[in-house]
């Protein structure tokens, strides 16, 4: 398969993961109507998806976590978002749903720079370009 198709696919993945995973967490938070099997099921399905295209697109890019440190950390930061995202779907108490939910989006968000600076500096999501600024 082409490597952007790939790409594309994964960061298409990922954003209708994070979409459906708020969703579910704003019913799970504020105690609402939980969503039906088929809208777990998808979110399930795309979850595992995303992980599929993932695991591709690192063997077709030859990129390892013991090699790749910026790698290593998206992955640390991914098992991260999976405990917090436990806890805010399972949790009983509404106050420690919400700390775990706003320490998802920071993770999220940590995932997101690593993913486009792939660099372990890459989490400073205001990274000024040497020179950007500059006086010419």
């Amino acid at each position: 398969m082409d490597y952007l198709i790939l790409k594309h696919t994964h960061v298409a993945l990922a954003m209708v993961s994070v979409i459906l995973f708020l969703l579910r967490a704003g019913t799970s938070l504020y105690r609402s109507r939980m969503p039906s099997l088929a809208f777990r099921v998808l979110a399930h399905l795309i979850d595992t998806l995303l992980l599929g295209f993932g695991v591709v697109l690192a063997y077709k890019l030859s990129i390892s976590p013991l090699s790749t440190p910026w790698f290593a950390a998206k992955i640390i930061a991914i098992v991260a978002y999976i405990g917090c995202g436990t806890v805010v779907m399972k949790g009983k108490s509404t106050q420690i749903k919400a700390v775990a939910l706003a320490l998802s989006v920071v993770l999220i968000v940590s995932i997101i720079c690593l993913a486009i600076n792939k660099d372990i500096n890459g989490l400073n999501i205001f990274r000024v370009q040497q020179g950007y600024y500059s006086k010419a």
